[in-house]
């Protein structure tokens, strides 16, 4: 296999991926279409709607046939493996080390292609490599498919079956109690014998195989399996096994079974159809940019869907009506009224509101701290200029949302108000890089602040945190107290 590692929002055309891949320039040609028909790529020329806010950058110039890279992910065409690495990483990186990238990829993808994978929509292809860590995932749950038989024995040594008992033997009747002196057991045995229990085996040996010969177990922190050496060619054509899934699913009954066996039909299916186009096969997303913001609103601890009753303060009297609201359901939305024909003005229903990415609230001794983050998954580059950073509407809306909540920071004795961007770095530590302000937007006075801190953040301890669903740690709290306690406000 030939790895290629190319990076989000690089800019590539055929002559490069032939080096890289080492592979003629017209199959360069043919692999960049593949990868641009499939959202992996977009013509350079064309902007990003994701990173319109940023700010001003000299007008680039493109190459004819220069693609840019819109994908975190990794796409296997043949024997080239490629992997697209998230923007914020500077330097190179081997495969082994983007395993909490990965494992990112998998818990956000599992929101929603579980249900997707095993009720699939007529004509849509499902993702192959998905359906080989669902299949993989289940296995780790539920373990292999096997059969329970029932088996009755008499006076065997299961469980005595009373009713069974009662029916086919007569009883002794001793101080008028019967003594059964014969009497019917039953017992369950496991079978993985049968025709599905041993094509469960094959197919997840299969599975672990085509895996690990493009070195993605590793990647994905997958152990190797090895259950069957049966190939599954063995089990006959795809049209007799499908036939055969379909027949155990008119008879299985338990969930996680009948998943099993979509899960299996599918697999079989897909490789029909890998045969018929590309076989090129993908795995990731064109979003990175939401597993950022959900990863740091689980490190964060976002309290936007809290209701007030339950957060840390002392809810003042004046909210005590509205304890059963959340902090973002609190938050006021533009009012229209729009005059009528008889000219009297009418009130319309309510508008959209801003929202904010995170809101979190911390007490320390007589410390009441109000904070409001942005995830924003930039790479900015700060030197003669600061370039492909947030821009002028963030930071407009970021002020903004301070002013939203201001009555009720205000009633309920908020000692600070903190304003931050949490841009992704592959650094191991946090860095406060400074602030931004905008002078037209009204500077409230205290507790409020003026100023959005720009917090450059550990982009794998935000993973992690995404992915074990926790909070930062006191200690990895105390790490960003401290860098504003050494910098202070310029």
């Amino acid at each position: 296999m030939r790895i290629v590692l190319i990076k989000e929002r690089d800019l590539i055309d055929a002559i490069s991926v032939a080096a890289s891949a080492g592979v003629p320039v017209d199959e360069g040609r043919r692999l960049i279409s593949a990868l641009s028909d499939r959202g992996v790529l977009k013509p350079a020329s064309i902007s990003d709607a994701a990173e319109s806010d940023s700010t001003d950058a000299p007008e680039p110039t493109y190459a004819d046939g220069a693609y840019c890279v819109v994908y975190v992910g990794v796409v296997l065409a043949g024997e080239i493996v490629i992997y697209c690495v998230p923007k914020y990483i500077k330097g190179s990186v081997a495969p082994s080390e983007l395993q909490l990238v990965f494992a990112a990829l998998r818990r956000y993808n599992s929101d929603f292609e579980d249900a997707a994978l095993t009720t699939p929509d007529e004509g849509v292809m499902a993702n192959r490599i998905s359906l080989i860590l669902a299949l993989l995932a289940s296995y780790e749950e539920h373990g292999l498919y096997t059969h329970q038989k029932r088996i009755q024995q008499t006076n065997g040594r299961g469980l005595i079956h009373w009713p069974a008992t009662i029916s086919s033997h007569l009883p002794i009747i001793t101080d008028d109690r019967p003594l059964y002196m014969e009497y019917e057991t039953v017992t369950s045995r496991t079978s993985d014998s049968d025709f599905i229990s041993r094509l469960h085996q094959a197919v997840l040996s299969s599975c672990s195989t085509e895996l690990e010969r493009c070195g993605l177990l590793d990647v994905f922190s997958l152990t190797p399996i090895n259950l069957s050496e049966t190939l599954l060619d063995e089990f006959g054509d795809e049209d007799t096994i499908v036939r055969k899934i379909d027949q155990e699913l008119g008879v299985q009954f338990i969930t996680w079974k009948q998943d099993v066996l979509k899960l299996m039909k599918l697999y079989f299916e897909s490789a029909r159809a890998d045969g018929q186009q590309s076989g090129i096969m993908f795995y990731g997303t064109n979003n990175f940019h939401v597993i950022w913001e959900k990863a740091c609103k689980a490190a964060f601890n976002d309290m936007l869907d809290i209701k007030l009753r339950d957060l840390p303060i002392s809810l003042d009297a004046k909210w005590q009506s509205h304890k059963e609201k959340t902090l973002l359901s609190i938050i006021p939305s533009p009012k229209w009224r729009i005059r009528a024909a008889t000219g009297k003005l009418r009130e319309y229903n309510r508008a959209k509101t801003i929202v904010p990415d995170i809101v979190s609230i911390s007490v320390s001794g007589k410390s009441l701290e109000f904070t409001i983050y942005d995830a924003k998954y930039y790479a900015p580059t700060f030197g003669k200029k600061v370039t492909a950073a947030p821009g002028t509407d963030s930071v407009t809306k970021q002020l903004l949302y301070q002013s939203a909540y201001r009555d009720f920071i205000i009633d309920n004795k908020f000692t600070s108000v903190r304003n931050m961007f949490l841009i992704p770095t592959d650094g191991d530590e946090f860095v406060n890089k400074g602030n931004v302000s905008f002078e037209v937007v009204l500077d409230e006075g205290e507790p409020f602040t003026r100023f959005v801190d720009v917090l450059l953040v550990p982009a794998n301890l935000m993973l992690e945190c995404y992915i074990s669903q926790r909070c930062l740690s006191i200690d990895e709290l105390s790490a960003v107290s401290r860098q504003f306690a050494l910098a202070g406000q310029e």
